[in-house]
């Protein structure tokens, strides 16, 4: 009788040990993301992916651009001006930042001495350009 228990348990701890030894193997692959232990030497861990992240990000970049997709047909399927409006809110808000951002760090003094309004005014003729811009650039790459 008692071996018949050990027969009927056999799977079952085995089931548990593999899935307990696959469950580490899976975590150790991805944490931790930063490296713990003694800096500057071999003693510690870090994620396999984590660690070798760059590596892989720049393989899997090489092969998607080199063997698989063509960017030139990618961006001939592209319609510009669906692209420029799908965009368009997103890219507004940024212009909108990054135009402050310039015009306060290059010529801090014309950006404070301007009222708003006309800072204002700058900023929406540097947003009426964008659509243009990417159309363009679209275009550009597609050549």
């Amino acid at each position: 009788m008692a071996d018949w228990m050990v027969y009927v348990a056999m799977p079952f701890v085995a089931a548990a040990l593999g899935y307990v030894t696959k469950r580490i193997a899976i975590e150790m692959m991805f944490r931790p993301v930063e490296f713990v232990g003694i800096k500057g030497t071999f003693i510690g861990w870090q994620g396999v992916v984590p660690r070798n992240a760059e590596r892989m990000i720049r393989v899997a970049a090489e092969l998607l651009t080199s063997k698989l997709v063509d960017a030139r047909e990618v961006f001939a399927r592209v319609d510009p001006g669906r692209l420029a409006g799908e965009l368009e809110t997103a890219l507004l808000v940024e212009i909108d930042r990054i135009a402050r951002e310039i015009m306060a760090r290059h010529h801090p003094a014309l950006w404070e001495a301007l009222p708003v309004l006309a800072q204002d005014v700058i900023v929406k003729q540097v947003q009426a350009g964008a659509p243009e811009a990417v159309r363009r650039m679209v275009e550009c790459v597609i050549r």
